[in-house]
C-alpha cells in the first residue's frame, strides 16, 4: 500500500517517509537508510510544511532512531531531526486529521537523542514519553518507550542500568504477551540478546 502511495503521489514526499518506518519492520535497512539519506541531503527541506509534516518527521525519527538500536546510525541526520522535533516535545504526534497518533514526540526524541550518544538526555524523553503514553492509554506506544529506554541503559551501562534495563524489557514483554504485534516482539528479542551478552 505505501509502495502504491509513494509512486502515485511523488509530490506527497510524507509517504516516503512512512514507508522508511515500514521497511525498518520488514527488515529492509538499506532501503530505510536510503531514504533518510534522500531527505537529509537538504536539511529535510523537502518535506513542506503542511499537515502531514509533523507526523513525517516522526516517522523518519523512529527510522533513524531504529537504525541507531540496531547499531546503523546517522548522527547527521539525527542531529538534524532533533532539532526539528524538539519544539514538539510536550506534544504528541498525529498523522492527518487522526488518522494515526504515535504517542508522545518526547519517545522519538529519546531514540534520536540516543542516536547521538546523549544517553541522559535519551532517558530524560523516554520517561516523560511512558507517563504521556500511559496517560492515554496509548499502550504501544507505553512499550515503545520501555524498550527504548532499555536500550540506553544498556549503552550507557552505569551502575544499576542493566537490572533497570531488565526490568524494563520485562513490563513490556509482559504487556506485549497480552496485545501481540511482532514490531514490538522483534525489539524485545534483540534487547534480550543484548542482555545475555552484558550478562556474561
Amino acid at each position: 500500500m505505501l509502495t502504491e502511495l509513494v509512486a502515485g503521489s511523488p509530490d506527497v514526499p510524507a509517504w516516503l517517509a512512512a514507508r522508511a518506518v515500514a521497511d525498518i519492520d520488514l527488515a529492509r535497512q538499506e532501503s530505510a537508510e536510503s531514504i533518510v539519506d534522500s531527505f537529509a541531503a537538504d536539511g529535510f527541506a523537502r518535506l513542506t510544511r503542511d499537515w502531514l509534516w509533523l507526523s513525517a518527521i516522526g516517522h523518519l525519527a523512529d527510522c533513524c532512531a531504529d537504525l541507531a538500536f540496531l547499531n546503523r546510525p546517522q548522527p547527521e541526520a539525527a542531529a538534524q531531526l532533533y532539532q526539528l522535533l524538539q519544539p514538539y516535545a510536550d506534544r504528541c504526534v498525529v498523522l492527518a486529521h487522526g488518522v494515526l497518533c504515535t504517542g508522545a514526540a518526547a519517545r522519538q526524541l529519546g531514540g534520536l537523542a540516543a542516536a547521538l550518544g546523549r544517553y541522559d538526555t535519551a532517558i530524560q524523553h523516554f520517561e516523560a514519553a511512558t507517563a504521556s503514553n500511559r496517560a492515554q492509554h496509548a499502550v504501544p506506544w507505553t512499550v515503545r518507550a520501555q524498550l527504548g529506554q532499555a536500550d540506553v541503559l544498556l549503552r550507557r551501562n552505569e551502575p544499576g542500568d542493566i537490572e533497570h534495563a531488565a526490568a524494563l524489557r520485562r513490563e513490556a514483554d509482559a504487556t506485549i504477551a497480552v496485545i501481540g504485534a511482532e514490531g514490538l516482539s522483534w525489539r524485545s528479542r534483540v534487547l534480550g540478546q543484548r542482555l545475555a551478552v552484558t550478562r556474561g
